[in-house]
């Protein structure tokens, strides 16, 4: 009897091996889940950070549309009202002495 009752001992046992691997791998799962949850929070965040950038450097051109615009507009001003060394505001010069 008492041999039987080894052999049983020693094959579970042998079972308690792959049980205590099959537990690593579902902790190692679990936590893998927490890890993944983790790095898809970080993932979103990163997305509306993107999101926030790109609307940022989308009004920036605009600015810099806008403020070429106006430097073209002072450039042709100039140009009318006689910077010196223009053709143009030289002749006002002219017409004015």
């Amino acid at each position: 009897m008492e041999q039987v009752e080894t052999v049983e001992a020693l094959h579970q046992i042998g079972q308690l091996g792959p049980l205590k691997e099959k537990v690593a791998q579902k902790e190692a799962t679990k936590l893998d889940h927490s890890e993944l949850e983790k790095l898809r929070l970080l993932l979103l965040e990163e997305d509306e950070e993107n999101i926030n950038l790109r609307a940022r450097v989308s009004s920036l051109r605009g600015r810099d549309r806008d403020l070429q615009a106006e430097k073209g507009k002072i450039r042709q001003l100039e140009d009318a009202l006689g910077k010196p060394g223009v053709a143009g505001g030289d002749q006002k010069e002219d017409g004015g002495t």
